[in-house]
């Protein structure tokens, strides 16, 4: 009894520290977090980047087709615009980076061609 609950401890510690990755996730957060660039809270905004631009960089990293029309056919080229927009006026160097990531997720996003059966 004992080496099952000592087992079970280890089980859940093991898991506790693993997540789900899933881009399309995170690049549906993305676009919903952006009125953080409103509300001026860029660092926030910057760490949901980071963390995206982590998981679409992953070899095997494909987001749904229809989030990925909707959101790289115009929503973030908008949203990239008007980021630079901001950057003109404030020369905030934390919207710089917030730049560079969103066009570095543009570049590596993937999208899924293919229907799992």
């Amino acid at each position: 009894m004992k080496k099952i609950i000592i087992s079970m401890f280890f089980i859940f510690s093991f898991a506790s520290n693993l997540s789900v990755v899933n881009p399309t996730w995170n690049i549906i957060d993305c676009v919903n977090n952006f009125e953080l660039i409103d509300k001026k809270e860029y660092k926030k905004y910057l760490n949901i980047l980071k963390e995206t631009d982590k998981i679409v960089s992953l070899k095997d990293s494909y987001i749904d087709s229809n989030v990925y029309d909707k959101v790289f056919n115009g929503i973030c080229d908008k949203m990239i615009l008007k980021v630079k927009k901001l950057y003109k006026k404030d020369k905030n160097p934390l919207l710089e980076k917030i730049i560079f990531y969103m066009e570095d997720i543009k570049k590596k996003a993937k999208k899924r061609n293919f229907a799992i059966v």
